[in-house]
């Protein structure tokens, strides 16, 4: 039986210290604000489908994102994360998977020294 599933959320997420600054570094001199915290909403639509073909599987999952942030607003940004599978079996003890994954968001600023966003693609 096929499994098909259509998915929305919306997130409101605050942070303390969006760019991981010391506290013993002010904030004016790397970000250009007093402030180190920030809002923002994220909204995610997207999709799973599952399609069974006798002992075979082929999964699909899609979903992207939209992150608008309040004050460091340079930092809103589009992303996705995307997964394709195929989970083949030729009998039930020879079986496999193959797959591809690919995500694009924002990088954490744990490592990262300054403001500027750094969008990652990963595959």
């Amino acid at each position: 039986m096929v499994s098909y599933e259509l998915f929305a959320d919306e997130a409101y997420t605050y942070d303390s210290n969006v760019f991981r600054l010391s506290k013993n570094v002010d904030p004016v001199t790397v970000t250009g604000s007093d402030r180190k915290s920030d809002t923002w909403w994220t909204t995610t639509l997207g999709f799973n489908l599952d399609v069974p073909v006798s002992l075979q599987r082929f999964q699909l999952n899609y979903a992207w994102t939209d992150s608008r942030y309040q004050h460091f607003d340079t930092l809103s940004h589009r992303g996705h994360t995307a997964r394709a599978d195929w989970l083949w079996a030729v009998r039930r003890e020879l079986t496999g998977d193959v797959g591809y994954a690919e995500q694009e968001n924002l990088a954490s600023f744990a490592n990262i020294q300054g403001t500027t966003p750094d969008i990652v693609k990963t595959r």
